[in-house]
């Protein structure tokens, strides 16, 4: 708003008559939206904790769920379950963002927000129960921990054979059968056969942001495991093994996974898409001198325009 005032009066003392009808129209258009706006959306209770709309750093849930555990305590988890209540009271018709889990501080497995921004291999994933009726909610992370160490998991060679095998995977009724895929490129030499998937040990999270998460991992098992993220996988998106750039793989159709030997190692994945990356620099480099140049010149014309009753 002080912005559009500081504009608004710098055209005023900048700009002769004719221009006063475009600022008015502006202005008019704004103020007719906001109007609209607010009065169709829906009023919030004088009861709702303020705390639920402050900005607040997107913490790491190690386990997705639909509403925050019961035995949660302390003031987040409080915050929690208030931001939750408040968005079950919204109208059905109302937006419900997908964005909205930032502010009810949860990561859901089934959300009833919008899904646009599925990536395009979690939304495979998901066919699988669409098409198929096979109940995903494992490899998803539904109550079971985003971060595991496993040993045993099936080795696909393309996406094929991949999602074949996961399927094979989620419905076979024996008890303690493997249930993750990893998809490797052809000619990567492949880990010695191994059990079933058991405690083959465990990842610690160090350090996490929505770009990056950094880990602590150690790998009980003599031969090595396979550290599984539930995670959406995508172009940009490195991993790091012991700071030393190492291979990714495709894990569950959509996930990140990352082979580690035996022993306790650093592991990192971070996310930096090197031409988004600058393209995005120039893009907020570019507006910002072509708005300022903007303002610069009209101001520039107005000064030098000569006030006259009959300038047009």
């Amino acid at each position: 708003a002080s912005g559009y005032v500081a504009l608004g009066a710098a055209s005023l003392a900048a700009l002769g008559a004719p221009q006063l009808g475009l600022v008015a129209a502006l202005l008019l258009d704004l103020g007719s939206y906001q109007a609209i706006a607010a009065s169709r959306a829906p009023a919030i209770p004088p009861a709702t904790p303020r705390a639920i709309f402050e900005a607040t750093p997107l913490a790491y849930q190690p386990v997705r769920r639909d509403r925050p555990h019961p035995e949660a305590s302390g003031a987040a988890a409080e915050r929690t379950r208030a931001a939750a209540a408040f968005v079950d009271a919204l109208p059905a018709a109302s937006s419900r963002y997908w964005i909205t889990h930032q502010f009810t501080g949860q990561d859901p497995c089934w959300t009833p927000y919008y899904a646009d921004m599925w990536m395009d291999r979690v939304y495979g994933l998901l066919s699988l129960e669409k098409r198929r009726s096979i109940d995903v909610s494992e490899p998803i992370g539904c109550g079971v921990p985003k971060l595991r160490v496993v040993t045993g998991a099936a080795i696909a060679l393309d996406h094929k054979e991949a999602r074949e095998a996961l399927v094979a995977a989620l419905t076979a009724p024996v008890p303690g059968a493997v249930r993750d895929v990893v998809l490797i490129p052809r000619g990567t030499p492949q880990p010695a056969v191994e059990p079933p998937n058991g405690a083959a040990g465990t990842a610690e999270v160090v350090r996490f942001t929505p770009n990056e998460i950094e880990l602590r991992v150690r790998v009980d098992a003599p031969g090595g495991a396979w550290l599984l993220y539930a995670d959406a996988i995508g172009r940009g998106w490195r991993a790091e093994l012991d700071g030393r750039r190492t291979q990714m793989v495709l894990a569950n159709l959509a996930f990140k996974g990352l082979r580690v030997p035996s022993g306790s190692h650093t592991v990192r994945f971070a996310y930096r898409h090197p031409a988004a990356h600058v393209a995005g620099r120039v893009l907020a480099a570019f507006g910002v001198f072509y708005g300022a140049g903007l303002v610069a010149l009209v101001a520039l014309a107005g000064a030098r325009a000569p006030r006259s009753p009959t300038r047009r």
